[in-house]
């Protein structure tokens, strides 16, 4: 199942500060911390409330990536992100980035 990296936002936190600190923690890197470019809700069946979805545009040098969490990663042009097995939270998005009814810019991710 693939996923993009990022978690809950601790208290305190705002949505960029807490995406900076997971990809610390699940990729070792500091990355620059971009635009929001989606937002949307999704509701899984064994929960009570709907999840709200933040997701945040962010850069970072490859070469300084470092895999702590997931079994692999992988860099990929949007219009094959389909081909993949999301998170169905991440399928709304998955559909426009692969569509390019949303467009990230060059060196964002």
């Amino acid at each position: 199942m693939w996923e993009f990296p990022g978690g809950k936002v601790e208290p305190g936190e705002t949505p960029e500060k807490a995406l900076a600190r997971e990809l610390w923690e699940e990729l070792g890197v500091n990355a620059t911390i971009g635009r929001e470019i989606y937002r949307s809700k999704y509701s899984y069946a064994e929960m009570r409330e709907p999840i709200e979805l933040i997701f945040i545009a962010a850069s970072a040098v490859p070469d300084e990536i470092e895999n702590k969490e997931f079994e692999q990663i992988a860099w990929r042009a949007a219009n094959s992100l389909p081909e993949l097995n999301f998170l169905a939270a991440d399928k709304e998005l998955i559909e426009k980035l692969a569509t390019g009814d949303i467009r990230v810019g060059a060196g964002e991710v």
